[in-house]
């Protein structure tokens, strides 16, 4: 709690002690960390950037805290290349402020490290891939305080290609299971990361679902009962309706139509707030994520 009140500088010097000498949870967070062979000091980078989370939050992001969380990132060996390779594949955050980019690329970091990803089906899986998916996640819950990593889910499988699933005897593109595993076919997530507004993108419909689930199927969060309200007629339109704005596959059920919301709310969000904009509203407050307009085009979430 006294770190979270602290310049970050002062947090790092007081980190190593308080961790090393009679804080149980702090070592076995350091035994975890050591099965991902993340080194000492790295790992540390990252439990000072997240405990001096509540000092940027009382406090707020002023020029001189920015400069100290740069600063403390540098000795993360990771960071170069994912500042560079969200700004390459993830344009649209060049309009954001410094604050919000910061936040992205910290919370891409943190889910990079937390996340065990496994190639299947002889996929060699690089950092580049890491730092895609880590972001597309990152991306999708910047509105998130708490659990904005989904903490149960713990291992990411990435197939080449489309796969075949055992449990439900068919191939898939992608798939998320309750037990805290996420699959994805590799090249049907970069064919939804390369087009943007085909309201299709794997990635983002795997991961709708993994919050879903992560959050108890939203049966504790307030806002879902105004997002199902509006959404019921919406899905239940898709059946009848042919070309219908949300595609066909979201009229399968209830989770499925929240996993496509989710693709078109971040891939066309311009169309979908002036077609339902009532439902709109409601997939904001969802997300807590506000889009922002500049010359009648959505830059800023």
């Amino acid at each position: 709690m006294l770190i979270e009140l602290l310049p970050t500088f002062f947090a790092a010097a007081i980190a190593l002690p308080l961790v090393w000498h009679g804080s149980i949870k702090s070592r076995a967070e350091s035994r975890a960390d050591l099965s991902y062979r993340v080194s000492s000091m790295t790992y540390w980078s990252g439990v000072i950037l997240k405990r001096t989370d509540g000092f940027f939050k009382k406090f707020g992001d002023t020029n001189r805290t920015i400069e100290k969380r740069e600063l403390q990132l540098k000795a993360v060996s990771e960071f170069p290349f994912i500042r560079q390779t969200i700004l390459r594949e993830f344009p649209y955050v060049r309009d954001w402020t410094h604050e919000e980019r910061l936040k992205f690329e910290i919370r891409t970091l943190i889910i990079m490290r937390k996340k065990h990803f496994r190639g299947a089906e002889g996929f060699e899986i690089s950092n580049y891939h890491k730092i895609i998916i880590s972001a597309t996640l990152a991306r999708l819950t910047m509105g998130i305080r708490r659990k904005f990593d989904l903490p149960r889910f713990q291992l990411i499988e990435v197939y080449p290609r489309e796969f075949y699933s055992r449990l439900i005897e068919r191939d898939v593109k992608g798939l998320t299971l309750g037990n805290g595993r996420l699959f994805l076919s590799w090249a049907h997530f970069e064919e939804g990361h390369d087009d943007p507004s085909d309201k299709v993108h794997v990635g983002l419909h795997e991961f709708a679902h993994a919050i879903m689930i992560e959050f108890d199927k939203f049966e504790y969060t307030p806002a879902w009962a105004d997002w199902h309200r509006e959404a019921d007629p919406v899905y239940r339109s898709i059946a009848d309706t042919e070309n219908h704005f949300f595609r066909q596959y979201g009229g399968t059920n209830m989770a499925e139509f929240w996993a496509v919301t989710v693709e078109t709310f971040f891939e066309q969000p311009r169309e979908f707030s002036m077609q339902f904009p009532s439902l709109f509203r409601e997939t904001c407050r969802m997300l807590n994520q506000w889009p922002q307009e500049v010359n009648g085009e959505i830059v800023k979430w």
